[in-house]
């Protein structure tokens, strides 16, 4: 008998009946087919390992690192199961494997602590990451690696090469901390949030990569923002969101950056007393661990931030502007002017959108209401993709098999056009789907995306004359 190990909560892990119906949720479980590799098989080994029946071998913890939390257990739990508390504790209180190098666990540590916190080191690499694109040597590697035989004697590298990210337009630097509505954008009216300030005002959270790889969405977010009526606001001060850090075990490092992001965001929480409608989020892991500020830190301010968490498309479907799809620009068309092109449009639930945070009706209600867009859902929705952070560097045999499901499941819709949430699921489709199809590949967008661009065409046909 091992004696046992304190800082669980007993309480929750008895939350678990052991039932199974978390099994066929599971991606691992799926995958792999072992009850070790299930969330009652993990949830079995904490238990005991917390009771002392069990030491907390390399074993136990190689297959609590193989779970994604992706949390789509919690979704089908009828027990309300905590389980991404469980397996974060587990990560924070167990030590690691040994058999774990110690160079990667130190450049793993040095990336998560130093780099994503740090814009200046941030735009370092987004720099670095330009040139090696402007050379074209992220296009030789991938070509060299993508055959067959280097798959095969260097299949881990192959598959983290191609996932070299491809920036989204220039890095994110804003031109100003406060964007106003937009011109000619509708007044704000009642929504499903309750009465709307006039305009309604919301802070938006930057992130930490957003910035460097995906500076269009950022642009874009405040495009859709503004164009439904709001006034933006970019407090100064905001960092790295911890999701990383909390999710690999590190909880003391990751509760210091979100204690620094409440401090940033401190009077900007809710309507009963403070400037700012909401904080919006456009990233689906970073808007789960701000969400859960108020648990993490215990204190009051973190609480009230916590609490005024949404992510944009949560706003923009509760704005009455977005329920009447003037955000993406549906004009009143004239005779002559012929009806938009449809596109066929695949949505894929983001994991910590969807079961973390329980956001599942927005995303499609904003979407659904696009002029030319034909929403469809590939088998599977509610599956992870296989990014899940740094997961797909960590296990990329796992990681590679669901997204090979999940490009089956796409390319089965016959979608012109994908649209996640996340960054990370960004970046793992758009490789799954570019490695089966090349350049017959759907677009791989942010829902702002194609938000911002019906907001766009609505303002220039405004321009124009046309009607709107």
């Amino acid at each position: 008998m091992a004696p046992p190990l304190p800082g669980f909560d007993q309480a929750v892990l008895d939350q678990c009946v052991g039932c199974g119906l978390c099994l066929p949720a599971c991606p691992t479980y799926q995958v792999l087919g072992q009850e070790m590799d299930s969330p009652r098989g993990r949830i079995d080994f904490v238990r005991n390992v917390a009771e002392g029946r069990l030491e907390p071998t390399d074993g136990i913890v190689g297959h609590l690192d193989r779970c994604l939390d992706c949390r789509a257990c919690e979704s089908a739990c009828p027990s309300g199961v905590q389980y991404g508390r469980i397996i974060e504790d587990a990560r924070a209180l167990l030590p690691r494997p040994s058999t774990e190098s110690r160079v990667g666990r130190l450049l793993r540590t040095i990336a998560l602590r130093a780099l994503l916190p740090s814009r200046g080191a941030l735009g370092a690499l987004g720099r670095l990451l330009g040139l090696v694109r402007a050379t074209g040597l992220d296009r030789l590697a991938q070509t060299v690696l993508a055959a067959p035989w280097a798959r095969r004697l260097a299949p881990r590298l192959a598959w983290a090469v191609q996932l070299f990210p491809r920036a989204r337009g220039r890095p994110f630097r804003p031109t100003a901390t406060v964007f106003p509505p937009a011109a000619g954008a509708p007044p704000p009216s009642r929504g499903a949030a309750g009465p709307a300030r006039h305009p309604p005002r919301v802070a938006m959270f930057r992130g930490c990569v957003q910035d460097v790889l995906f500076g269009d969405v950022q642009r874009a977010t405040i495009t859709a923002l503004t164009a439904a009526g709001c006034e933006v606001v970019i407090p100064p001060g905001q960092t790295c969101c911890g999701a990383l850090l909390l999710h690999g075990g590190d909880r003391r490092a990751a509760e210091r950056l979100l204690a620094r992001n409440v401090s940033a965001f401190a009077g900007t929480t809710g309507r009963a007393g403070g400037p700012f409608d909401a904080i919006v989020v456009n990233a689906a892991g970073c808007g789960s661990v701000l969400a859960e500020a108020g648990e993490l830190l215990g204190t009051p301010a973190a609480h009230r931030f916590a609490g005024a968490i949404r992510d944009v498309t949560e706003v923009l479907a509760d704005l009455d502007a977005a329920d009447d799809a003037d955000v993406a620009g549906r004009d009143t068309l004239s005779d002559e002017e012929p009806p938009p092109e449809r596109r066929r449009v695949a949505y894929q639930d983001p994991c910590h959108l969807r079961h973390a945070r329980g956001v599942r009706t927005a995303p499609r209600s904003v979407l659904g209401r696009l002029p030319g867009v034909d929403l469809c859902e590939p088998a599977g929705v509610d599956t992870c993709c296989g990014s899940a952070g740094i997961y797909n560097l960590l296990q990329p045999e796992i990681s590679r098999a669901l997204t090979e499901r999940k490009v089956d499941a796409i390319l089965a819709t016959g979608a012109s056009v994908v649209v996640s949430g996340n960054p990370g699921c960004l970046l793992q489709l758009e490789a799954g789907l570019n490695a089966r199809a090349g350049a017959a590949a759907p677009s791989v967008l942010h829902p702002v995306e194609l938000i911002a661009a019906g907001a766009r065409a609505r303002a220039a046909g405004t321009a124009s004359g046309r009607p709107s």
